[in-house]
């Protein structure tokens, strides 16, 4: 997955300001891919828009400090977009 087009979105998305480096976003970017796919192996975040969104909104909450917050709040969409895949295997 291109990080460059993912970084926009999210700056896009979230307005982060332009002095907030991509290499500091691509990092949270990298943490929350990882996050994730250990949650769920083979994760393709182009092609699953459910875990793209939620990727998207980690990395928010990372950017602010507040990754407990994220799973507190996340933590149904997280077991709902978890049990797609289980309902198709």
């Amino acid at each position: 997955m291109e990080h460059k087009q993912l970084i926009d979105e999210i700056r896009g998305e979230y307005q982060i300001p332009p002095f907030f480096s991509d290499d500091q976003l691509n990092t949270l970017v990298s943490d929350s891919m990882y996050y994730f796919s250990k949650l769920f192996d083979g994760v393709d975040f182009d092609e699953d828009r459910s875990a793209r969104e939620l990727l998207k909104a980690r990395v928010f909450y990372a950017f602010n400090k507040r990754l407990d917050e994220f799973s507190e709040n996340y933590a149904n969409d997280i077991v709902r977009w978890q049990l797609q895949y289980v309902k198709a295997e």
